[in-house]
């Protein structure tokens, strides 16, 4: 790819646009019975944990097109997570305004218990990466790139 068209050179140039669409802002993934809602443009991976097993519910496939002029992903953004054996359901609002965070790690109680560390019972942990592949500066590996 060319420094026209949005290639591994590193600039912004919007005309990569012309040629791949922007990706969502929002996606919804459901494995296993877990359901995730999120903004792709933090999110290159989500795994849950438990019991020694590891549940892939999103791999990010490939990069994520910002929209024409941005640089950068979005600062801010929400994750909902619910479902699996233990029917779990909450959110977060992400405030990262300066991209710093890596990967934010939830441990989840188990089921049913209001103390965090008790004893008994199957607890989940849910981890969110980050480090999302951007086109630009990585449109050359895309379909057609």
């Amino acid at each position: 790819m060319s420094e026209t068209d949005g290639g591994s050179t590193g600039q912004n140039n919007s005309d990569y646009v012309q040629v791949y669409p922007p990706s969502p802002s929002r996606v919804e993934v459901s494995v296993d019975g877990y359901t995730s809602a999120f903004y792709p443009g933090f999110v290159r991976n989500v795994t849950v944990q438990r019991e020694g097993t590891a549940v892939d519910l999103y791999t990010q496939a490939g990069p994520f097109v910002l929209p024409a002029g941005a640089v950068l992903p979005w600062a801010s953004s929400e994750f909902e997570f619910r479902g699996g054996p233990n029917a779990r359901d909450f959110g977060l609002v992400i405030n990262d305004p300066l991209h710093e965070i890596a990967s934010i790690e939830i441990r989840l109680k188990p089921k049913g218990t209001p103390v965090a560390l008790a004893e008994g019972g199957e607890e989940e942990t849910v981890i969110i990466r980050d480090v999302v592949v951007l086109c630009p500066p990585n449109c050359a590996i895309l379909p057609g790139g």
